[in-house]
């Protein structure tokens, strides 16, 4: 189990109870009324009154604002001053305070007024006694609002430490660092509302005692959103940039991240255009193709030597913790101001008032700190010697190396490599040896998390390897992968693509385990189940779905969406082996805080039809809406009535402009399965229950019912509290796979009709089974348009298929012929008819039939290819039969009826001989037989019309 100081990826019982995450969507206008909110309801756990309002007022005016590097953390601060500065947002402010960390000095110590108007480069005439007015009013007004920008770019690990802030006066001199502690802690300026922007790790980093307000984690673009920014910036190029991503879902998993989104979107656009290989593997690749294309540009000649000195400036600020950069700086490495102008934003004494607070004035930085961080990897590849190389190394799992470290990896791919070479036409210092550096270094690091695990430095190895993109590294690595993997804190989905990918190599067994704080970023799981995975090792899905599944049966009141997209992914993989054994997993209570769309309720359904436990799902919601948009095909009517029927809790159905309200009732539920398959299927189905006789008909009969509606239909009837008093499924083409689910069920029905089903050899084999096993088995089974299988069934012995006894025309074989026989013979009276004609089964049948024709009142054989040895063995019958029946007829075999009536059959057909080719033998045989008759006019009437004598 990972330990306790891990950061943002464990779960930090303090950190829990300081903040309460916000989930949904929020609307800018609504961030501190929300953290009002969520202070209230948090300090409903404390007992008096008192502790309730200090809890509330302590927290309910502090938001901090979390996201991932180029997330839009500072764009969205600088909209939040914009809709202050216009009114549009808390329209009561009076005092903005914007405080980018980049541009704190944390060495210089000053009062607090000097502090401020120095992060936004402001005058203010100084006077003592108006210092003290000013500043006593502030401490205590409410409609104050400071901004602190990007946290993970302090120059300071203050706000890291275990010590708690110092109190502090105002009018005296401290570090800025005090300051800013003192007011998230809110021992000054208790009353101004606060916002913190961060990366997520350094957020979850900070000291526990200014953790007092709401969290607000930035999700990034959405999908409609990327499409609409791809569509502004590659243009005619959009279609197949998008075809392209579609088959990269590695590269398209970054795109959510604005900043990345950005130029991910420019270089493929423009690699379209040029001579490079299209196939980009990593987010490194993107970056330095994006300096390529820079380089290789024919607006502006581009010289090698300005990338380079920009490296150097890059990695001096970074070693100096610098990220405003002087004057002074530039000069220091003489970069050109074409150059400057590219890559670096510079405020100027011309600025406007709001650019002027924003960023300062006669400063530079880079325009994304994602910029800075490339060009210092990169002056760690081409610049740095081996032995300094390896002295940073130690510093790679440092947060402010994270995104630096990612970078080094990546350069490091051979392709990158080339592309480097080309834009800065040098070779790299000692390339060989960093790269062994580099691959005892990871492969150390993945070693020492079998020891001691920690979700932090396996992501960050991961994440490496993934941009490295090296199989032989990849694979001496994937060797060192631990046996059991911990998933902890926020997972995003680039987290997930590259676990997945270096899992992919791992050789030996491995499981996956979620801490207790574990929570997925939007559509991570989503994503990478239905967009990524793919690509990706199948056996890491299998065991992020199977923890899915445990840890929901663990916290049922938590979020179900990752639940329910662990069913779908399921649900697709139905015919997989692995996916079948993951039912047992399953939680046994499902909490819903909304009413749940269609395609949710046919993902939970697949598992609770499939599994032997009983199952509770709960739909925490007064009155239960389930929107329905499209007409739903019978299959999935059925699977919508049987969740109703097992939810138990009265619904309402909305229809476009029709609304169906419904309750627990069986005889409701029926009523709306005929209503909404009616809506959209030709043939309109009859359902019928009646009260008095407590039974339910159903006339399903060529609907469109797959094997997947028989499924959701066995799983209603078994339900059902009542005896099926006829189920009529003729004419939908479920084949054999829906003929388990109808056989469940079989001892339920009365009369069960299934003909023109699609039913082999394997389908029958199936209903045999359940025939042997059934005790109470249907008054009629009918599925007599599947005739080649009927002898196969008959040899079942089951001897009520079709209860009037026409077997015409089913393709009969010999075995099936003896099948039935042995049937008739189990009877305990004889049957009245039993028709056999135009069933081939020849001379081999005839002994079967004629062994138990004392059984039997009246039997058809005629077109049955009986040849002379049949008719002698039916004579041979005959002649011992002790209760012949009253009709043998099988006219059609006209050249055998002359030697079947000389074996002395009276009782022929009752005196019927028209057209039959009589021989004077027949005629012979035929007089003898009427003089044997005790009186005449027994034969009812005679007829030998049209036979030839």
């Amino acid at each position: 189990m990972p330990s306790d100081d891990e950061g943002h990826y464990n779960k930090r019982d303090e950190v829990v109870k300081a903040w309460e995450s916000v989930k949904g969507n929020i609307e800018l206008k609504d961030l501190f009324t929300l953290a009002q909110n969520s202070a209230e309801k948090e300090a409903e756990r404390f007992v008096t009154q008192e502790a309730k309002q200090d809890y509330i007022n302590k927290n309910k005016n502090t938001v901090f604002v979390i996201g991932q590097a180029g997330m839009g953390k500072t764009t969205l601060a600088k909209t939040i001053i914009n809709l202050v500065i216009e009114g549009q947002l808390l329209p009561e402010c009076r005092f903005l305070f914007y405080i980018p960390f980049r541009a704190i000095d944390f060495l210089i110590e000053s009062n607090f007024l000097d502090f401020v108007l120095r992060c936004f480069q402001s005058e203010w005439p100084h006077n003592v006694e108006l210092d003290f007015v000013l500043l006593k009013k502030l401490s205590n007004d409410p409609n104050v609002l400071f901004i602190f920008d990007d946290l993970d770019e302090a120059d300071t690990d203050y706000f890291f430490s275990k010590n708690t802030s110092l109190t502090c006066d105002l009018c005296d001199s401290y570090t800025p660092d005090i300051f800013i502690a003192n007011i998230l802690s809110g021992n000054i300026f208790a009353n101004a509302k606060k916002l913190l922007t961060s990366r997520p790790r350094q957020f979850f980093e900070l000291n526990k005692a200014y953790l007092s307000g709401c969290v607000v984690n930035i999700l990034g673009l959405s999908v409609k959103s990327q499409a609409e920014l791809c569509q502004q910036i590659c243009k005619e190029k959009y279609d197949a940039v998008q075809d392209y991503l579609s088959r990269n879902p590695l590269i398209d998993a970054s795109c959510y991240v604005p900043a990345k989104c950005i130029i991910i979107y420019g270089v493929l656009s423009d690699s379209f255009n040029s001579s490079l290989d299209h196939d980009i593997q990593s987010l490194t690749d993107i970056f330095v193709r994006a300096l390529y294309y820079y380089s290789k540009s024919k607006q502006h000649v581009r010289k090698p030597e300005e990338l380079q000195k920009l490296c150097h400036l890059a990695w001096n600020g970074f070693q100096a913790r610098k990220i405003i950069f002087t004057e002074s700086d530039i000069s220091k490495v003489k970069i050109s101001s074409e150059t400057l102008e590219t890559f670096l934003t510079t405020s100027s004494k011309d600025d406007e008032p709001l650019d002027n607070l924003l960023q300062g004035k006669k400063q530079s930085s880079f325009s994304h700190l994602i910029w800075h961080e490339l060009f210092t990897a990169i002056h760690l590849i081409l610049n740095v010697p081996s032995s300094e190389f390896q002295n940073h190394l130690s510093f790679f799992l440092e947060s402010r190396w994270e995104v630096v470290a990612s970078f080094v990896f990546g350069l490091c791919n051979r392709r990158v490599q080339r592309n480097l070479n080309d834009i800065f036409n040098i070779a790299v210092v000692d390339f060989d040896k960093k790269f062994q550096q580099l691959d005892n270094f990871v492969c150390k690091e993945m070693a020492n998390l079998r020891k001691s695990f920690q979700t932090s430095t396996f992501l960050e190895v991961c994440n490496w390897i993934y941009q490295l993109n090296n199989r032989e590294m990849t694979e001496k690595v994937a060797a060192f992968v631990p046996e059991q993997i911990w998933l902890d804190g926020k997972i995003h989905l680039t987290d997930l693509c590259s676990v997945g990918y270096l899992l992919q190599y791992a050789q030996s067994g491995f499981s996956i385990r979620f801490g207790e704080s574990l929570s997925f970023t939007y559509n991570a799981i989503y994503r990478w189940l239905f967009q990524v995975s793919s690509k990706s090792n199948e056996v890491f899905c299998q065991n992020l779905i199977r923890e899915l599944l445990k840890s929901a049966a663990r916290q049922p009141d938590s979020s179900v969406d990752n639940l329910l997209h662990a069913c779908r992914w399921l649900y697709d993989k139905s015919e997989d082996s692995n996916a079948k054994e993951m039912v047992q997993y399953f939680p046994q209570l499902v909490v819903l805080t909304k009413s749940p769309s269609f395609d949710e309720i046919k993902y939970l359904m697949y598992f609770i039809v499939q599994s032997t436990s009983s199952f509770n799902v709960h739909i925490k919601c007064n009155s239960p809406t389930i929107q329905i948009d499209e007409l739903l095909d019978p299959d999935k009517v059925i699977t919508l009535v049987a969740f109703l029927h097992f939810l138990q809790k009265p619904w309402q159905l909305q229809m476009n402009e029709i609304k169906i309200r419904s309750s627990t009732k069986v005889e409701h539920l029926l009523q709306v399965m005929r209503y909404m398959i009616n809506k959209n299927s030709r043939r309109k189905v009859q359902i019928k229950f009646s009260p008095k006789e407590q039974a339910v008909e159903c006339d399903l009969s060529g609907c469109g019912i797959s094997s997947q509606g028989t499924q959701m239909l066995a799983f209603f009837l078994l339900r059902l509290p009542y005896r099926i008093d006829r189920l009529n499924l003729s004419g939908n083409k479920f084949g054999d796979a829906g003929v388990p689910f109808i056989m469940s069920c079989l001892d339920k029905i009365d009369k069960l009709y299934m003909t023109d089903c699609d039913i082999t050899e394997e389908g029958v084999r199936v209903i045999t089974e359940h025939i042997k096993n059934c005790s109470n088995l249907p008054k009629v089974l009918d599925f007599n348009y599947d005739k080649m299988n009927r002898s196969k069934v008959l040899c079942c012995g089951f001897d009520l298929l079709d209860n009037n006894g026409d077997f015409r025309n089913h393709d009969l074989t010999p075995v099936g012929v003896e099948a039935l026989a042995t049937a008739i013979k189990k009877l305990p009276q004889p049957i009245d008819r039993l028709n056999l004609s135009e069933n081939e089964f020849g001379d081999a049948g005839v002994p079967f039939i004629m062994s138990c024709l004392d059984k039997i009142k009246k039997l058809y054989m005629t077109d049955c290819d009986i040849t002379e040895e049949g008719v002698r063995v039916i004579t041979e019958h005959i002649e011992n039969c002790s209760n012949m029946p009253k009709v043998l007829e099988f006219n059609y075999d006209e050249m055998n009826r002359s030697k079947v009536l000389r074996c002395g059959l009276d009782q022929l057909d009752y005196g019927y001989f028209r057209h039959l080719d009589l021989t004077p033998v027949g005629w012979e045989a035929l007089a003898a037989a009427i003089n044997k008759l005790p009186k005449p006019g027994e034969i009812a009437d005679g007829n030998l019309q049209q036979t030839r004598i």
